[in-house]
């Protein structure tokens, strides 16, 4: 039976969101969960039925390299939480076109995977800033920049990462989509206030790209970024008070995606010199959490 898979990571943004759509850099960080998508050959009389976003992604792929795709089938595994700032929907689009290039033959650079899969988040989620698609595809750590529609990727390495240890926790899944919190950030902020948020964010992710080249990690970068994220809106009630209380034992902390107010905010990325401290912070307090290293 003919069968075809393919892996793709998810991505955690460690400084850069939504200033990322102005033309900001964003650092952007490879993670070792994701997606995973299994083509197969369908069963005679098999039908097969799939949401709106996998049968965008599979007829994007059909039109732009002459394929009729209609003889398999497929299965989709995931340890990405949807709506929590990890990249699951670029994961899910990334693995699959990378399955299907795969089932058809064909040869894919990692600059033309990160185009179709930018296109299939603007059509997800509206105006896409493109780093959730570099995070997923390039892996590592990653310096994404757009300006206009040209787009700039750098992957590099830092030693002074090597050894630190952070924890993802979930303060709960976002209520609203990326697309829905840019139009409440619009909505609720005059212009002027807005920009100037952002470019203190875009200034404060060039420090820290500046920092990790000459081989400094300065935890304080990550405090500051929230307090902006909080000023820009985008931090609900819950992921504020879990932040706080990871302050309070010397940790420091961020949400990492588009974040959201209703209820939850998706995945706070968590530093602390002794890990130990925010395991049992998250233990005392039942939160979901999972360790991750940037290497």
């Amino acid at each position: 039976m003919k069968t075809a898979k393919a892996f793709s990571h998810g991505k955690v943004i460690l400084s850069g969101e939504y200033s990322a759509l102005y033309g900001y850099s964003a650092l952007v960080g490879g993670i070792d969960f994701g997606v995973e998508v299994e083509l197969r050959e369908k069963n005679n009389g098999e039908i097969v039925e799939y949401d709106e976003y996998i049968n965008h992604i599979i007829n994007f792929f059909a039109k732009n390299f002459g394929q009729t795709i209609c003889d398999f089938s497929l299965k989709i595994n995931s340890n990405l939480p949807q709506k929590s700032g990890l990249g699951s929907s670029s994961a899910v689009a990334s693995a699959l076109i990378m399955a299907l290039a795969q089932w058809f033959n064909f040869n894919l650079s990692k600059q033309k995977l990160f185009e179709i899969v930018w296109q299939c988040e603007n059509w997800q989620h509206g105006k896409s800033s493109g780093v959730d698609a570099a995070g997923v595809v390039f892996g590592g750590l990653v310096i994404f920049k757009k300006n206009s529609e040209i787009s700039t990727i750098e992957t590099f390495k830092t030693n002074c990462l090597k050894d630190k240890k952070f924890l993802l926790i979930d303060s709960g899944q976002a209520e609203e989509s990326t697309k829905e919190m840019v139009q409440l950030i619009n909505a609720k902020l005059p212009a002027k206030n807005v920009m100037t948020i952002i470019s203190k964010i875009g200034e404060l992710t060039n420090d820290f790209i500046v920092q990790l080249r000459q081989g400094i990690f300065d935890p304080q970068i990550l405090r500051k970024n929230n307090a902006l994220l909080i000023e820009l809106g985008v931090v609900g009630k819950i992921a504020q008070n879990i932040i706080q209380n990871i302050e309070q034992t010397g940790g420091f902390a961020k949400i990492t995606g588009a974040g959201g107010i209703r209820s939850g905010s998706g995945f706070i990325l968590a530093y602390h010199s002794d890990l130990n401290i925010l395991k049992n912070f998250v233990k005392h307090n039942n939160y979901e959490s999972f360790e991750i290293c940037f290497s």
